[in-house]
């Protein structure tokens, strides 16, 4: 054990309040203030996890959201895995416990796999465990158990206080160190409304790890009251930005609370980053020990918490900005052994502040490896000369450079490039918000500040301001140089580039044998980068290993983009105060309890509606129950609920040549109260979505769409009036889905319905004839009738206000009893469709296919001037030949149905169960929908296949699955319409 907690000092903690937890059923004590990390390691804990792939142990390596290993389940206050040590706020009775060590972290026969790591390279497991293909689900078990992080809790958590809160300000400021206090507080006092989120729990940044009582404390200090005092501002700790997205939608979380977290949506025209930067390590053999870290994280863990991560300690470096970590632990009572830095040359200021302390300096040296375990034991250091001498020490500080931290810069597409003197990436012109401070790449206080300055004034250029003559603190010079990260193949053992993922060098080197070259690659195929750490201090390591081994120059290709969220959120925090249901809310008709109430089978349709599938009565099977429901329908008279059918109303002079440029019919013949089915086309001549169209006055109309495209259509309906359009045409589309129900009448007795209702509307053909539509009342109601079939049978299509739907609901059935009335579900609705032959989006409509396919040239008026998709059907009607095409299939009478998605074999190939990839190749289409009709007494079904209309009467082979793998089965190809097929009875 060798970390231990200093007699003074640490800003953060609070050594009045002691605070007793438990690691890995230990019990231990820290001080209000710690992190879980901190706490453990002034107790001289030294491994907290396994690693990922080679179950290695892990300490901590960093000190913030840029750890890579130090992962721990927690147990209490709240049960979470994956929870990060360096990040979480210890409280009273936490529980913890190390991961990826089974029976436990200490002792874990998974290590057998550190052994065979020669056997074990990146992406072995798509090599090993291709064949046979029947093993493949105990390999996939295998890896599964073997593979992953923490395992979540066996029940679920309870909601508590998680809540979602908006705001909104002129600039938000992210990151309260010394430059985002002073563009916060210029900004603030020249009137703008600031936002100042930082992830900290005190403001200061990386101020907070130097020594405390400086002239720029007593600055912060003013500074943070006058923010406080100003109504403009507001300053959020704990809190962290997350996301960055269009049009000044920002995302940032509360993490105050752990497990009550709070999430922000924020509307911010303007936006400074003061994120700072991120350290990154050394590439060297066994770089990844207990008790090697970050120089930068030494800092933290030394000012902020008091806590020494070692005894002894050796520096290794390329960079000015790590020799203060030495010199600090130095002064807080730590023996460096040795400052070693692998350029010739350093900073005489540096050289001068190591001879005061008698420290002993190594230039051109560089790690050559190290010894240890479960902890540290020796590090060995090579100098320019080749020679290679052993230190012993507990605690080996490593700094390969910085970059700036630009995750939030690149979530809004701002792109970043290498900079040739620090070494590391930063921030180049982007579309939304500014660098300031070190996250624009300085690393000098007073360049920092200088580029505070700079930013608030373009902000305040913008808004119209003038910024304060508000004066800066006092710093001095600070030195950064930075040298190249060495990438020189070392001696033997492995060099870990991301310590998350267990990726080595030889990792890297493999991808790019293999051409896994491209930085997008290389993290797929190596997991470089795809660690809940993000790479944040990997990927720059991983991206110059990877160009040097291509013979490019340092910096020519960079790390992968990073997507939000910058750091990982709990579900709870984005479910806010809506869990359970509430997450996606479910959408109910007004008739959903009665269909609850009936026994009927719920479904999800659509948006999450909740729909009624069939209604089982007592002993009744499904299909008894749909078989009886469909017969109803043909014989006597159905009803159902069709009130989730999206529904709008287009007004407007201009409505008609909007709805002529939407929809591929002819529109403009149409009498008021006259409608068509119409499709509606996507660019590339494919149906987007079908229904019907009514006018209902000269510049009125009603338009019907499906359940599960109704939301699509809106945003389509408005994109083009707004984009295609710009605004020119006086059209207004209205959505009224929730505002109207729609109830549906079907049947051969359905205009005896109604008129046992009290319809005050003519229901005789030669008055209210097929696809036509009335106002009137039924029952006392005001409602619109639309004469619209979806069965086949004689329909009447009901629409009224939803608040009146249910009081028509009950009055339909009670009146129909006396008709044979029964009501229906999705099912029955489904199999009297395919016995018509009629098509159904996300069925026969799959995103390949256009109106000819389906037979619906009828729809389709290619004389017209323009409409959406015209010029892709031109160019379909060209090239005919080979294209999918809607057909019925037939199966043989006393066969079951075939099965929904059964592919259809071309010609007389022969197809080998055992090799299911042939099936690809020998397909030539798909059954869309497959049902047992009552009516029929057979099963039939509809398919897409290659050349269809022009194969009526073959005899095709349909694959089917069976135990031992696939074989066929037999149906003939007909017309897509089995029932009625000249329309009759629905034209009735």
């Amino acid at each position: 054990m060798s970390g231990w907690r200093l007699n003074s000092g640490g800003r953060l903690i609070d050594r009045a309040r002691p605070l007793d937890f438990a690691f890995n059923g230990r019990p231990l004590q820290g001080w209000a203030g710690d992190t879980l990390a901190s706490a453990l390691m002034a107790q001289g804990v030294d491994v907290l996890a396994r690693s990922f792939k080679y179950h290695r142990p892990r300490g901590i390596f960093a000190a913030g959201w840029e750890e890579p290993c130090a992962f721990v389940g927690l147990q209490a206050p709240r049960s979470e895995p994956n929870v990060l040590a360096t990040t979480e706020l210890l409280v009273e009775g936490l529980r913890a416990s190390g991961q990826q060590g089974w029976p436990s972290w200490g002792l874990d026969p998974m290590a057998w796999a550190d052994l065979l790591h020669r056997w074990l390279p990146a992406g072995f497991y798509y090599k090993a465990f291709k064949s046979p293909a029947w093993a493949w689900p105990f390999f996939e078990h295998a890896l599964r158990q073997a593979a992953g992080l923490g395992r979540m809790p066996d029940t679920p958590t309870r909601q508590i206080g998680y809540e979602r809160r908006f705001a909104h300000a002129d600039v938000l400021v992210v990151g309260a160190g010394v430059a985002g206090l002073w563009a916060a507080r210029a900004l603030a006092e020249a009137g703008a409304r600031v936002i100042l989120a930082d992830d900290g729990p005190q403001p200061g940044g990386r101020w907070l790890d130097r020594p405390a009582g400086s002239a720029v404390d007593d600055w912060i200090d003013e500074t943070v009251r006058a923010l406080d005092a100003c109504p403009k501002v507001q300053r959020w700790s704990h809190t962290q930005v997350v996301a960055q997205h269009d049009h000044g939608l920002f995302v940032a979380i509360d993490r105050s609370r752990p497990g009550q977290e709070r999430l922000w949506k924020l509307r911010v025209p303007h936006m400074l980053l003061a994120s700072g930067q991120i350290e990154r390590g050394l590439l060297f053999p066994d770089n990844d020990r207990p008790g090697i870290m970050l120089a930068g994280a030494v800092s933290s863990f030394l000012g902020r918490w008091a806590v020494a991560p070692g005894r002894r300690m050796v520096l290794a470096t390329n960079n000015d900005a790590a020799w203060s970590a030495a010199l600090q632990a130095h002064d807080a009572g730590l023996e460096v052994a040795v400052l070693a830095d692998e350029r010739a040359r350093v900073d005489p200021w540096l050289l001068q502040q190591a001879s005061e302390r008698e420290l002993r300096v190594q230039l051109g040296a560089r790690v050559a490896g190290s010894r240890g375990r479960m902890r540290l034991r020796a590090v060995a250091l090579r100098d320019s000369a080749g020679r290679t001498e052993w230190h012993n020490a507990d605690l080996l500080a490593v700094s390969g450079g910085w970059s700036s931290a630009l995750a939030v810069h690149a979530q809004a597409g701002g792109s970043s490039a290498y900079d040739p003197h620090l070494h590391g990436m930063v921030p180049q012109a982007g579309p939304a918000g500014i660098p300031i401070g070190a996250a624009a790449g300085y690393q000098d206080s007073a360049q920092a500040l200088a580029s505070a300055r700079q930013g608030a004034e373009q902000v305040a250029q913008v808004l119209g301001l003038q910024l304060p003559p508000l004066p800066t603190p006092e710093v001095a010079k600070q030195a950064v140089g930075c040298s190249a990260i060495a990438l020189s193949k070392q001696n033997q053992g492995r060099i870990f580039v991301d310590l998350a993922s267990d990726v080595t060098a030889d990792d890297v080197e493999l991808a790019q044998r293999e051409g896994y070259e491209a930085p997008e690659h290389l993290k797929r195929y190596t997991a470089l980068g795809m660690g809940p750490d993000q790479g944040r201090t990997s990927g720059l390591n991983g991206a110059l290993l990877m160009g040097h081994l291509r013979g490019m120059n340092a910096g020519e290709l960079g790390p992968t983009r990073l997507r939000p969220p910058y750091t990982p959120l709990p579900f709870g925090a984005v479910a806010g105060i809506e869990p359970g249901e509430l997450i996606r809310p479910v959408r109910r008709t007004p008739i959903t309890a009665w269909h609850e109430g009936a026994g009927a089978v719920m479904y999800e349709s659509g948006q999450n509606w909740r729909r009624p599938g069939y209604y089982p009565k007592p002993g009744e099977s499904m299909a008894q129950a749909i078989a009886r429901e469909c017969l109803a329908c043909r014989e006597a008279v159905g009803l159902y609920d069709s009130s989730p059918l999206g529904k709008f109303e287009v007004t407007g002079p201009q409505s008609l040549q909007f709805l002529e440029y939407v929809y591929a019919c002819r529109l403009a013949d149409l009498q008021d109260g006259r409608g068509r089915y119409a499709v509606m086309l996507r660019d590339d001549g494919r149906i987007f979505d079908d229904g019907t169209v009514f006018r209902l006055a000269q510049d009125r109309w009603w338009i019907t769409t499906t359940t599960g495209q109704a939301q699509a259509v809106h945003a389509w309906l408005e994109a083009l009036l707004q984009l295609q359009f710009q605004g020119r045409l006086e059209t207004f589309v209205t959505s009224v889905t929730d505002q109207w129900a729609a109830l549906v009448v079907c049947g051969p007795r359905a205009r005896e319905l109604l008129a046992a209702c009290g319809c005050s509307i003519d229901l005789s053909p030669a008055s209210f004839p097929f696809m036509s539509q009335r106002n009137g009342t039924l029952a006392g109601q005001a409602v619109r009738l639309f004469r619209v079939s979806f069965t086949g049978e004689l329909s009447y299509e009901i629409h009224l206000p939803s608040s009146d739907a249910l009081a028509l609901w009950h009055e339909l059935v009670r009146v129909g009893q006396h008709l044979g009335l029964a009501v229906m579900g999705s099912e029955a609705n489904h199999v009297l469709r395919v016995e018509k032959g009629f098509i159904s989006v996300g069925h026969e409509v799959d995103g390949c296919i256009n109106p000819f396919d389906l037979g619906l040239s009828w729809a389709v008026r290619m004389d017209k001037e323009a409409f959406v998709g015209k010029r892709s059907l031109q160019r379909d009607q060209a090239q005919p030949e080979g294209r999918a095409q809607l057909v019925g299939l037939l199966v043989p009478a006393g066969e079951p149905p075939l099965e929904e998605g059964a592919q259809i074999l071309r010609g007389h190939q022969v197809m080998d169960p055992a090799a299911v990839r042939a099936l690809e190749q020998a397909s030539g289409g798909f059954v869309t929908a497959s049902v047992w009709s009552p009516t029929l007494d057979r099963a039939v079904a509809l398919a897409l296949i290659e050349d269809g209309a022009r194969r009526h009467g073959e005899t095709v082979r349909v694959s089917a699955a069976a135990k031992g793998g696939l074989h066929w089965r037999s149906a003939q190809v007909v017309a897509p319409v089995f029932f009625d097929p000249k329309g009759g009875l629905m034209r009735g």
